[in-house]
This record gives structure tokens, sequence and C-alpha cells, in this order.
């Protein structure tokens, strides 16, 4: 069983110039996070997923933000 990682925080987030929504989270050291959407909070869909580096941070972009009038994320862990 994997060591159980610091819980994440969103350490920043927002709109890029190009479009895109870019999240920022930090957390143990390489540790892998799937990140989930939804927009109404009742049902999630898995977008993507990435680890922490070297400075604990993991970086996200939601490259289909845009087409959504609103948009939740989540990180959930152990990767599947």
């Amino acid at each position: 069983m994997p060591t159980i990682p610091f819980a994440p925080v969103l350490t920043a987030q927002g709109f890029e110039a190009k479009g895109y929504f870019q999240l920022q989270l930090s957390s143990t050291l390489d540790t892998g996070f799937e990140i989930q959407a939804s927009t109404a909070l009742t049902s999630w869909t898995s977008i993507g997923s990435g680890y922490t580096d070297a400075n604990v941070v993991l970086i996200f972009q939601d490259m289909n933000a845009a087409s959504f009038p609103r948009r939740f994320y989540r990180a959930y862990w152990p990767l599947p």
C-alpha cells in the first residue's frame, strides 16, 4: 500500500491567455493524482492525471474548459 500523501492544496488557478484553464496544487513529492471535472457536482469525469514534481507541485491544464459555462475540479488519489 502506498504511503498516504498530504491532502492536495490548491495553490493557483485561472484561465491562461490561450483560453485553457490551469490549476496548480501541492502535496507530497512524486504523488500521482487523477484530475476530475464536473458541471453540477453530482457526477465526475476523469479528464487527466499527473504527478507532483521536485517542488511538490502538480500543474494541470484543461484545454476544454472554455466549452463549459462552469466547471468544478477535484484531485483524486490514488490513481486507478
